[in-house]
């Protein structure tokens, strides 16, 4: 029960309770540009990357004091790994929201990924060449960057395993597909007072 209602919440963060967006492509600072991707700068450590291929394909880097994460890897992008680089020092690490080709398309560059388990079945189909190690994660995984942390929720429809990341703390959500990618938006949520409530009485910590 208690895993059914984290999964409904997670899905109300990125469909019914978000209340309005924080900013659109255009007031964001751009940091790096190519013939493949656009990254802007969201704020100090969070930065929004578009490909160019499939509808502007959205990719999230965030970083943390110790880490950062970079979350899909859009469509046609074969330097993705150095075009990161340029952007944090930090060790990066790669998760997947799923692993569709205009998500998982740069993969390659990339010795390492996280994918939720859900998504094998798609591997051999859209992922044939990876040759990297593949991690599987678990509901409700922490992702401790180092002053931030970014938690997965498993929330398949678009995909069996399709996944939404949470900053633990903040308002701020990345799903991928599910509610549409391309948009070149960071989405501010609000959790209702009733789903709150739900959480609190099976037990679960709401921060």
């Amino acid at each position: 029960m208690r895993k059914i209602l984290v999964t409904i919440i997670a899905l109300l963060f990125c469909s019914i309770s978000f209340s309005q967006v924080k900013n659109t492509l255009d007031n964001y600072e751009t940091v790096y540009k190519d013939s493949n991707v656009t990254f802007r700068k969201v704020d100090k450590n969070t930065w929004l990357g578009s490909g160019n291929v499939m509808s502007s394909e959205s990719m999230y880097l965030i970083e943390g004091k110790k880490r950062a994460i970079l979350i899909d890897a859009g469509t046609t992008i074969p330097n993705l790994h150095e075009v990161v680089a340029k952007i944090t020092a930090k060790p990066v690490t790669l998760v997947l929201t799923h692993v569709h080709p205009d998500h998982a398309g740069a993969v390659n560059c990339f010795g390492e990924v996280w994918i939720s388990p859900g998504d094998t079945v798609n591997m051999p189909e859209f992922m044939p060449d990876y040759g990297g190690k593949v991690n599987y994660l678990t509901d409700g995984q922490k992702f401790k960057l180092g002053g931030r942390t970014i938690e997965a929720f498993f929330t398949p429809g678009h995909t069996p395993g399709s996944v939404t990341f949470l900053e633990t703390g903040t308002d701020r959500g990345f799903c991928g597909d599910a509610f549409g990618t391309g948009s070149g938006k960071i989405q501010k949520f609000k959790l209702k007072d009733i789903g709150l409530q739900m959480l609190k009485e099976q037990g679960v910590e709401v921060i």
